[in-house]
């Protein structure tokens, strides 16, 4: 019995390699691989579809920017809670999510001291749940997670003394 020699007999096996994404026969156009153009022809029509349709998808699934109504200033006051008087130079960390492409949120934390009036002023801040930190000497630290709702909202903190040693 004879061995079958696909390479030669059969007109469906192509000898050749893809290279940029276009086939090359081993040996040219010949009779064995005649559908190398067609193949050629199809990688150049799939290219453009798939470009377009990637366009596409970042566009549907890209949010939309944070909106200028969406964020606003953000204002805390720190004193004292037993004189009630302003605390000088209290450091603040202002921690939130600012929303990203395809669904995810980023991580931000800025930080800032207060003045002498124990005022300090966040710009820019999204409108939602952010996490306040404040730690001032000879005072107790203070964490606490809010909702920012209105534009301009003042928040006010009040640090209390260091509980006595024992």
């Amino acid at each position: 019995m004879e061995t079958p020699r696909l390479a030669a007999a059969d007109p469906y096996v192509f000898v050749g390699y893809w290279y940029n994404g276009v086939w090359l026969p081993a040996a040219g156009p010949t009779a064995r691989n005649r559908r190398w153009k067609r193949m050629k022809i199809r990688t150049h029509v799939l290219g453009p579809q798939l470009f377009w349709a990637a366009g596409i998808a970042t566009l549907l699934f890209h949010p939309a920017p944070a909106r200028a109504e969406d964020r606003t200033n953000l204002y805390v006051v720190v004193t004292d809670s037993q004189s009630g008087e302003p605390i000088n130079q209290a450091h603040l960390t202002l921690q939130f999510r600012e929303p990203e492409k395809f669904g995810r949120t980023k991580p931000i934390a800025y930080s800032a001291k207060t003045n002498a009036q124990g005022k300090c002023k966040f710009p820019n801040i999204p409108k939602g749940a952010f996490r306040l930190l404040v730690t001032a000497d000879r005072h107790q630290t203070f964490g606490k997670y809010f909702t920012l709702r209105d534009d301009n909202q003042i928040f006010e903190v009040k640090l209390k003394k260091p509980q006595p040693l024992l």
